[in-house]
């Protein structure tokens, strides 16, 4: 039934900061559709998604950090913004609406590791994907 579905899609978090929140289950795809995906983030999303279906955000994080601290802030706004369902993000605080900048650079990491925890769950299989098998 649709609240059924609907509720799974949400998820309770408790943020470093001690925030509890209910962030959205959200993919790549949503932030592109939204817009929501800073530009120099695109190409990267692309390579990476040529290679698996899971594109792991944190890692594209990193490599964005090391690269572009302002464009690093932009994308873990951009997933924060995707996600947080509750509260909302507003253009001023108030008592149902949360500002970006109210929220840690911890709180925004937590935010995107969460929704980036299906990848994680993986990467132990990727990790030898480009070792050759052993002869049995």
């Amino acid at each position: 039934n649709l609240a059924e579905w609907r509720a799974s899609r949400l998820h309770e978090l408790t943020l470093p900061s001690g925030l509890a929140v209910t962030v959205r289950d959200i993919d790549m795809t949503d932030m592109v559709i939204m817009g929501l995906l800073p530009d120099s983030i695109m190409e990267q999303a692309e390579e990476a998604a040529k290679v698996t279906d899971a594109v792991d955000l944190e890692k594209m994080a990193l490599s964005l950090m090391k690269e572009n601290g302002p464009e690093f802030k932009k994308f873990l706004d951009a997933i924060a913004t995707a996600s947080l369902h509750e509260p909302k993000i507003g253009d001023k605080s108030d008592e149902t609406h949360i500002t970006l900048d109210e929220l840690t650079i911890n709180d925004k990491t937590a935010i995107m590791g969460f929704v980036n925890r299906e990848v994680e769950q993986i990467k132990s299989f990727r990790e030898g994907e480009d070792k050759p098998v052993a002869v049995v």
